[in-house]
């Protein structure tokens, strides 16, 4: 028998349905090949953007690092004196204290003069004692601690706060605040102030 007989015979015996899916597979085949090779190219494309994005963010937290220590390198090494150690607090009060004493009404105004010497002295004043100084080759860091609490009323807190944490503030040291702690009492007059201690973590650049 030939092989156009058996050609003959063999799809003399196919059924159709089979017939027309032995027609389609190799187009199938060919689909499927090209979707595989689809994916895998979507999944280079993804590949390659996340390096792009994961470059980019690099590069831009270089950028901010580098724009740090060029800030933080040329700071005032008397900033802490200058601006927190000699913080005058309770201001608000103090005017409110002397606006009574004024007051031709007052009869006993001794515990009122007390309290505004003591505003007025250098008793509720911030002290910071260094320790725990740690230098390398590029940075000098060191630990300051609150020798003694001082009251505070919520507007001077906020100053204190903003001058620590504040990044837009010239020739000022990176600082980290380690800890803050917070205790809110009343004064003679009956105003709440606040007990406060703090420590933070200086960081200079060479």
């Amino acid at each position: 028998m030939n092989f156009a007989r058996w050609s003959q015979l063999l799809f003399s015996q196919i059924r159709l349905p089979l017939f027309i899916c032995l027609l389609t597979l190799p187009f199938a085949l060919c689909l499927g090949y090209f979707a595989l090779r689809a994916a895998d190219l979507k999944k280079l494309q993804e590949r390659f953007l996340f390096a792009e994005q994961k470059e980019k963010r690099a590069l831009k937290n270089k950028l901010r690092k580098e724009q740090m220590i060029e800030k933080h390198s040329r700071c005032d090494p008397f900033f802490i004196d200058k601006n927190l150690e000699s913080f005058v607090f309770l201001q608000t009060e103090r005017e409110h204290i002397a606006s009574l004493l004024r007051h031709p009404a007052l009869a006993d105004g001794k515990k009122l003069e007390e309290r505004l010497r003591w505003i007025d002295s250098e008793t509720n004043r911030l002290l910071f004692k260094e320790e725990a100084i740690r230098t390398s080759a590029t940075m000098t860091e060191t630990e300051e601690k609150q020798l003694s609490s001082v009251q505070m009323d919520e507007k001077d807190l906020a100053k204190i706060l903003t001058l620590l944490e504040g990044d837009s503030i010239e020739k000022k040291p990176l600082t980290l605040i380690s800890d803050c702690r917070i205790k809110k009492t009343k004064t003679p007059l009956g105003q709440e102030v606040f007990y406060v201690n703090i420590e933070f973590i200086k960081r200079e650049w060479k």
